[in-house]
């Protein structure tokens, strides 16, 4: 297939070949596409021309992509102003390498939503999702929790929950009083009834609404998390620029596994639960005089690291 608009009614597309071409092709409507491959939507896979459309393609339609072992390179996507990535998660999706090498132009970065709450000026997908503010206190292992418009979410919705308890006088959210929940149940005077309690308090009167160190979603507020589901294995990285290849945010139950970096940082959390990282080769250099760690947790909940080796492999 080669050129044109294909819209899906919940279609899927199957084959056991990895040389199916949909070219120059924009999918809309709904898919269930199970197994894909880049090479699907036009990857080349010689680490020469640019993939990186192909493989936001195979991510954003299929749920699980495989990758050959080759060479894939991804250009620049710019997200924000002055803020440049190579590849955009935003749903539940595993991607299985085989010894996979991604070549990551510019700063050189993997990520999943960064939850700015401007628009992005290129890619609306990268808006923040929904949020409302909470506008009543809610106490320790409360399971309720009353909001602007609880209308904009679905039962089922798993949702980022920020709060500030004022036990630090500052208008900062504190680092754990957070919480990753479900909606049970939505109520006509728009309170949300949660799965699970909460274990802190939430003061609206000492949430900072413009942000601070909780800017992007500000505290005082929930926000829908789309990513409940991620599974990245076997790739490796060469030289990038920013301090990780991985950034991720706002996501539940994510494996990373068999990734090989050289020189810089593997993979950065925020606002993550349940997250397994094992056997992740770091080579690193100490030559440059800056040592970058492997992994880096802000605001992480039951986190299992397994094996990670360290060792310098004279880069200069």
């Amino acid at each position: 297939m080669n050129n044109g608009n294909i819209i899906g009614n919940d279609t899927s597309i199957e084959s056991s070949s990895k040389y199916v071409s949909i070219l120059n092709v924009t999918l809309s409507g709904n898919w269930k596409i199970n197994d894909g491959y880049p090479e699907w939507f036009g990857a080349i896979g010689d680490g020469i021309a640019d993939d990186r459309n192909s493989i936001q393609t195979a991510v954003d339609n299929c749920n699980v992509v495989h990758f050959r072992n080759t060479k894939y390179k991804l250009g620049i996507i710019y997200y924000q102003a002055g803020q440049q990535g190579n590849l955009f998660i935003s749903k539940n999706v595993k991607l299985l390498g085989d010894n996979t090498e991604l070549i990551l132009e510019g700063k050189g970065q993997i990520f999943t939503r960064k939850g700015y709450s401007e628009h992005s000026p290129v890619y609306d997908k990268f808006k923040v999702n929904p949020k409302e503010l909470i506008v009543e206190n809610v106490n320790y292992l409360s399971n309720i929790i009353k909001v602007n418009n609880a209308h904009r979410f679905n039962v089922g919705d798993t949702i980022l929950i920020r709060g500030e308890d004022s036990r630090i006088n500052t208008d900062y959210e504190e680092c754990d009083a957070w919480d990753i929940n479900t909606i049970k149940q939505i109520n006509s005077d728009n309170s949300i009834e949660l799965m699970s309690p909460i274990a802190f308090n939430i003061d609206i009167t000492k949430c900072n609404r413009s942000g601070g160190i909780s800017k992007p979603t500000m505290n005082g507020c929930i926000i829908k998390i789309d990513i409940t589901h991620l599974v990245i294995d076997s790739f490796k990285f060469k030289e990038n620029q920013l301090s990780n290849v991985f950034d991720f945010q706002y996501c539940t139950n994510i494996k990373l596994s068999n990734i090989e970096v050289i020189h810089k940082g593997v993979a950065s959390f925020k606002h993550c639960a349940n997250i397994n990282i094992d056997n992740i080769i770091h080579k690193f250099s100490y030559s440059n005089n800056v040592n970058y760690g492997s992994i880096q947790l802000w605001g992480v909940k039951n986190c299992y690291i397994g094996k990670i080796i360290r060792h310098d492999c004279g880069i200069t």
